[in-house]
């Protein structure tokens, strides 16, 4: 019977024999508070049952009143001495008389049994005290024994949870020695297999039954025993760790490479019980390293037919270089035997010539930061004296030991560089144009849903990387409200409709600031067509955006169709407004006094004044050419009566000056300290747009004095007009000079002229027979002109170049390679007038690319279309290589023989064997 159930019986039976209004069982719990557990109860009284007692009075006493384990008699209530708080719990409960005995369990006061006598007082007789203090008794026991089978039924539980906790643990061990990519057994002291997983037995060809015992011993291949067995006697004898590759012969011949492991297996007191290891197969490998050296003697083979030096070499930590090899080419052009190269490969470097090596090293350091080929030319200075000029081709490979393995070809191209020395310093000129500042790289992982920036980008995005975890969601987050939804729409149409990806778009700072940045990216897809990397750029063009941007808003509001006082007034207003001062003002010098021609504050046009020149921060720009002054300019300049006027803090100005003739100010200020990049943009605005004022002032006077400026300004027209000349015969003589083919065409891609080099390249006579033409005038092949033109159409309509992209283009009948750069044409009102293409042949450096491809497949393909058997032995490793046709003449099937050159010899005739050796090679031919 259950405890509860007990304990209701008991309090019925009591109840019913002494004849009170309600007997009950409180049991005690924290602190001396409890519950009442077991209730009977007359039903005109309410029920106490499930109640729980936490009376702080009531707590207090428990420990006077019941530790004492003697019952507590109590005929009226009111006459026990009972505080009043104990009382009124009691009343609660419609109580008038009590009979309390303590239960006690283990020597612990556990509880209490409790007789009430609730419609009047009762005297209680000392049977009824004696009955109750005798079921107390018996209800203790049976709390005890409930307790106990508690316990025991707990214990038993948790021992029940444990095994089923061991027995997983024992499945999931199984499963995991199963499902392990390598082969784990068990020895014990004598060498016996007394475990192995499903991996060992497929690595060794032993099934489970039979790899027990010593048969391990039988499967390692003859020629591996003995270092199988050193290594093992070192284990056994010494308690070294074994670790060893071997090969293991499966019982039908094939033949297995395995990476063995092996160590002590020691029980919990740490003693020696047998030895514990595994095995991972890595016959791939084997084959490989064979594979690799084949490909090495191949590779030896190409290399020395290359017109330049062929190199592998190593770029340790320390930047030392070390050479893996290097063709026979280096000794023509170093002067350096390969010998001498192979063993210090410094000595290649210390010939570069002093005034290249910093380039060089920048070149090399772009190339590693980008992950892009290195493609470089520089002088070196021999040890003759010679100086020789080298183009270099490389690719770098960072491996995991820090490392960094470099593949390239260096080429001499001195005969090519002395052909172009005029053109030095144009070819300068343009690299410098090449180089693009602030740019920093992304990497997007489509399956892996992860982002890479490299540090440039961050400093872009003004984000800390410990404090942001770059993922597209979080990206478009920081992109401008205005554009994200742009930004969106034209990434996944490049990653579904595969549309370039080339944007300008904001992003939004944490202060609230806007930046302007490019973007551009290329993906890569999987056979399947879905995206597997995006590859990208961003470029930081703020300060040319903004800068355009202010202008482009200047010039809008200083338009030709304004003059004199109206130009003056729109000029400060806008310059106000784009710098995002409060006040702009342009001062004309009259003796030693500055007359305001505008005045803008608060962004309202002010009436103007004068002012005396000395002792002013104006005085100081028109002495030193340009002044300003960051904070409290006005302390600095305390007679200003200008500047305590408008209560200013800041002051950015310059002089307007006409042929070294002041002819007044134009200067910013702020009622605020101004930042220091700030009054950099407000010089730089003010510099662009002084010489437009200087124009106007010079116009307003010419109104003035029109006769006399009339000939000072057809003066001015015709020297123009010769500038602009000599710089259309500057952009001509470069045009004609430079060596690469140059051409541009009208908006209806139709060709408006080209250079020299382009008319050679298109084997015309003179350049005017191109004008006016289109592509479809030329032999070019149909896809070719519709390429050309669809190239053309894109960057008409978008505005935005395509820089070196390859196409094929048929000139005269051959095909050739070129590498492409399109730029769009504008006139002076930026608008696109057409396209201009920088083309550059590569055919020669395709056809190389193509011959290395095909040397190759030609070699295989020989051998495999030939009439004849083909063998090759190599006496150094005794390995011998058959042809499929040498087999298939012999009547075998390849593979069947072995391939060492005593299986060979044994299929040779003995009448044949001395002149077929001697010959060294057997050549047969079946009949046609």
């Amino acid at each position: 019977m259950e405890l509860e159930d007990t304990l209701n019986v008991a309090v019925n039976l009591v109840r019913d024999f002494i004849k009170c209004d309600r007997i009950l069982i409180y049991k005690f719990e924290g602190h001396w508070g409890g519950q009442i557990i077991a209730e009977s109860v007359d039903k005109k009284f309410t029920s106490a049952l499930g109640n729980y007692v936490e009376d702080s009075c009531f707590q207090d006493q428990v420990c006077n009143l019941y530790q004492g384990k003697d019952p507590v008699v109590a005929n009226n209530i009111y006459e026990q001495g009972y505080t009043p708080c104990h009382i009124k719990l009691l009343e609660q409960y419609q109580v008038k008389a009590n009979l309390i005995v303590p239960l006690e369990v283990s020597g612990e006061l556990w509880g209490l049994l409790i007789g009430h006598q609730c419609e009047t007082y009762r005297e209680w007789q000392l049977e009824d005290v004696e009955l109750l203090k005798e079921i107390s008794y018996q209800v203790a026991i049976a709390i005890y024994q409930s307790e106990i089978n508690q316990k025991l039924q707990k214990e038993i539980y948790e021992r029940i949870v444990a095994e089923k906790l061991l027995q997983r643990q024992k499945r999931q061990y199984r499963n995991l020695m199963e499902i392990l990519p390598v082969g784990i057994f068990r020895n014990d002291l004598r060498g016996n297999c007394i475990y192995v997983n499903e991996r060992y037995c497929r690595i060794t060809g032993l099934t489970p039954e039979s790899a027990n015992g010593i048969s391990w011993q039988k499967i390692i291949h003859p020629e591996d025993w003995e270092k199988v067995f050193q290594a093992w006697e070192n284990l056994v004898n010494y308690h070294q760790p074994c670790e060893l590759e071997c090969r293991f012969l499966h019982p039908n011949g094939d033949i297995v490479w395995g990476y063995v492991q092996c160590i002590l297996d020691r029980d919990i007191s740490g003693k020696i019980i047998g030895f514990v290891g595994s095995i991972t197969e890595i016959t791939d490998r084997k084959i490989n390293e064979r594979q690799l050296k084949e490909n090495k003697a191949r590779f030896e083979k190409i290399a020395t037919t290359l017109p330049g030096i062929l190199y592998l070499s190593r770029q340790q930590q320390d930047d030392s270089i070390e050479f893996d090899y290097i063709n026979k080419e280096v000794t023509s052009i170093f002067e350096l035997s390969v010998e001498e190269v192979m063993q210090d490969g410094s000595l290649i470097f210390q010939q570069f010539h002093p005034e290249d090596i910093e380039e060089h090293y920048q070149r090399v350091k772009y190339c590693l930061e980008n992950d892009s080929l290195f493609f470089h030319e520089w002088r070196v200075i021999t040890p003759s004296g010679k100086i020789k000029w080298l183009q270099g081709h490389c690719r770098a490979e960072k491996l995991a030991d820090g490392q960094i393995y470099w593949v390239g070809l260096a080429i001499d191209i001195t005969e090519k560089k002395e052909t172009q020395a005029k053109l030095a310093k144009t070819e300068s000129l343009f690299r410098q144009a090449e180089k693009i500042a602030k740019i920093g790289n992304w990497e997007y992982l489509y399956r892996e849903n992860y982002l890479y920036w490299s540090e440039e980008v961050y400093r872009i995005f003004e984000i800390e990387p410990r404090e942001f975890t770059p993922q597209y969601d979080t990206f478009l987050r920081t992109v401008h409200p205005e554009d994200r939804q742009g930004v969106d729409r034209a990434f996944k149409l490049h990653i579904e409709h595969r549309e370039p990806y080339n944007i300008t778009h904001r992003l939004l700072m944490a202060d609230g600031r806007a930046k302007y940045v490019r973007q551009q990216c290329k993906t890569s897809y999987d056979s399947l067509g879905n995206p597997l990397k995006s590859v990208g750029t961003v470029q930081d063009i703020t300060e040319q955006q903004i800068a355009e941007n202010i202008i482009n808003n200047i010039i809008q509001g200083t338009s030709t169709a304004v003059s004199g006082k109206e130009f003056f007034e729109n000029l400060v207003t806008n310059i106000a407004l784009s710098v995002n001062q409060p006040c702009v003002v342009i001062t004309k010098l009259k003796g030693e006094m500055l007359e305001s021609l505008a005045f803008c504050y608060q962004g309202k046009l002010q009436v103007d004044g004068t002012i005396p020149l000395q002792n002013t921060p104006c005085e100081c720009a028109m002495k030193e050419g340009y002044y300003y002054c960051a904070e409290k300019v006005a302390q600095k300049f305390p007679t200003d009566a200008f500047l305590e006027a408008i209560k200013a803090e800041s002051y950015v100005g310059i002089p307007l000056i006409n042929q070294g003739e002041i002819l007044g100010t134009i200067c910013v200020l702020n009622d605020k300290p101004t930042p220091h990049e700030t009054i950099e943009k407000i010089k730089r605005i003010l510099e662009v747009f002084a010489p437009r004022a200087v124009a106007e002032f010079i116009r307003t006077k010419a109104e003035e004095e029109l006769k006399e400026i009339n000939s000072v300004l057809e003066a001015k027209i015709k020297q123009r007009t010769q500038q602009l000349k000599q710089s259309q015969a500057f952009i001509k003589t470069i045009l004609d000079n430079i060596p690469l083919p140059i051409l541009w065409k009208n908006t209806q891609s139709q060709y408006l002229g080209c250079n020299p080099a382009f008319r050679k390249f298109m084997g015309l006579s003179f350049s005017e027979e191109i004008i006016g033409k289109t592509d479809h005038d030329f032999n070019f092949k149909p896809e070719e002109v519709h390429q050309r033109i669809t190239n053309d159409r894109f960057v008409i309509d978008s505005g935005e170049s395509i820089l070196a992209f390859e196409e094929t283009i048929t000139i005269q009948g051959e095909e050739k390679w070129i590498e492409n750069y399109k730029v769009p044409l504008k006139n002076s009102e930026n608008k696109i007038i057409g396209v201009l293409t920088i083309c550059k042949d590569i055919s020669e450096q395709k056809a190389i690319e193509f011959a290395l491809r095909t040397s190759e497949a030609r070699w295989q393909f020989a051998l495999d279309g030939a009439s004849h058997g083909v063998w090759d032995v190599n006496l150094v490793t005794n390995e011998t290589y058959y042809s499929p046709k040498f087999m298939e003449m012999l009547g075998y099937e390849l593979g069947e023989w072995g391939n060492s050159f005593d299986d060979w010899q044994n299929r040779i005739h003995p009448d044949d064997k001395e002149v077929s050796l001697s010959n060294g090679m057997i050549m047969a031919t079946l009949p046609e």
